[in-house]
């Protein structure tokens, strides 16, 4: 595999940001490990293994730590950017939580927090100039070994007093991933079920004949019929944040709701902050409700592959 000058730049400008990130991180952690806690809820999520990488979207028990294991969960989770061994690197992985705690230097902190996303900006716009995401992996996997790309540039999250944080609260989202296809990919994507093999406690007779009914099926559908992709993605934690606003601050609350894929940290309040916690996940509870992000109606066209028609 041949690179440009660009590339190569690009890779070293990126080993140089990671060196500053591990800096930056590293005071983070010292800076938050000198703080008074308040309170902690941590709540580790189970890693998937590379068995588990093709198993369709399952319950999710969740149970918090507190303590010392939360402030362990926490400082490990502002530099959580690799998998381990024999765990899977395809999933980004989540440590939803609160931490409240009061510093004698939070706008250090929240400096220096501040810096740490403009370097996670930096490191995104360096991958941006390495090419397509082959020569990006093959460029990063030769200086820096089980590194998740997402988990690495993903913002951290530090709240000032004010505005006065009221509650945190926590959910789950899930959302269906849709991709228009042609008919012929869809055909040459069933056909990559086949060159996979069976999966352990398939019948094969049963298997083959699932793949030349399916390829039977989307032969014979018209030209004009649209395809579509549609995989339900796993259950993300998430996080409800209220604020208080102006001078009768409980009947005015602004709110604001984002992916809870790091504690996020609350910095000397004013105020008792309320945490509410998550719940396990369980898939039956949403049987039948569908993700807001699947408005439209569709018709399985294959046994083996999540391929639909729009009808």
């Amino acid at each position: 595999m041949t690179f440009s000058v660009e590339q190569f730049n690009a890779i070293d400008e990126f080993e140089m940001l990671m060196g500053v990130l591990r800096e930056q991180s590293n005071r983070l952690t010292a800076m938050l490990s000198d703080a008074e806690v308040i309170h902690q809820e941590i709540y580790p999520l189970p890693k998937l293994s590379r068995a588990e990488e093709k198993d369709p979207p399952t319950d999710v028990s969740v149970a918090p730590v507190v303590g010392v294991q939360a402030r362990s969960a926490l400082l490990a989770s502002m530099s959580d950017w690799h998998f381990d061994m024999g765990m899977s690197g395809r999933f980004v992985s989540r440590t939803p939580g609160v931490w409240i705690g009061r510093s004698a230097e939070p706008e250090a902190i929240l400096t220096l927090v501040e810096a740490i996303n403009q370097t996670k900006d930096a490191l995104q716009a360096a991958m941006a100039r390495m090419g397509d995401r082959h020569d990006r992996f093959a460029l990063i996997s030769t200086r820096f070994k089980r590194l998740v790309l997402k988990q690495l540039t993903r913002h951290l999250l530090v709240l000032s007093p004010a505005p006065a944080v009221q509650s945190v609260r926590f959910t789950w989202g899930q959302k269906v991933a849709i991709k228009k296809i042609t008919r012929q990919e869809a055909i040459e994507m069933v056909g990559r079920y086949r060159a996979d093999g069976l999966s352990e406690g398939a019948d094969p007779t049963s298997f083959e004949s699932w793949i030349q009914d399916d390829i039977s099926a989307l032969m014979s559908l018209a030209e004009s019929d649209e395809l579509r992709v549609r995989r339900v993605l796993r259950p993300r934690p998430m996080m409800n944040l209220r604020f208080a606003i102006g001078r009768d601050e409980d009947d005015h609350p602004q709110t604001l709701l984002r992916e809870a894929h790091t504690p996020v940290i609350i910095l000397n309040p004013q105020r008792d902050v309320r945490v509410g916690p998550l719940k396990s996940f369980v898939a039956a509870d949403r049987a039948g409700k569908p993700p807001r992000s699947d408005s439209g109606r569709y018709e399985p066209v294959s046994h083996c592959a999540p391929i639909y028609r729009v009808l």
